[in-house]
């Protein structure tokens, strides 16, 4: 498995795990809403426990958790992005450390040459 597989699978599993802490939230928030509903009501009126309480919750945190796992894969593309830039700049640092040496060895080789 390549680096850029591993980052990308790591920014997925956080996401996905960030994205369920408000999904976890709201579903908790809307079961204490409708319970709050279902026990003031002696006559049952679902239309506006589910409309009102469990519904409006729910889309409310399906959005944030949406928003959260896109900001983290946002991340994730970018922390991906600089690691492929520190990659080609790594070997093109040791590209040019390698030209530099030759050139060197070679220069002292001319050197050594003329004074002989």
């Amino acid at each position: 498995m390549s680096t850029a597989e591993k980052i990308n699978r790591r920014f997925h599993r956080l996401g996905l795990l960030y994205a369920s802490i408000p999904v976890l939230v709201g579903v908790y928030a809307a079961y204490e809403v409708a319970t709050h509903g279902l026990q003031q009501q002696h006559a049952i009126n679902w239309r506006d426990i589910f409309i009102d309480g469990v519904l409006r919750r729910l889309s409310l945190t399906l959005l944030i958790a949406f928003v959260v796992y896109c900001l983290l894969r946002v991340v994730g593309s970018i922390v991906l992005r600089l690691d492929r830039v520190s990659s080609v700049a790594d070997t093109t640092l040791h590209v040019d450390y390698r030209k530099h040496v030759e050139r060197k060895i070679r220069d002292t080789a001319v050197m050594a040459a003329l004074k002989a």
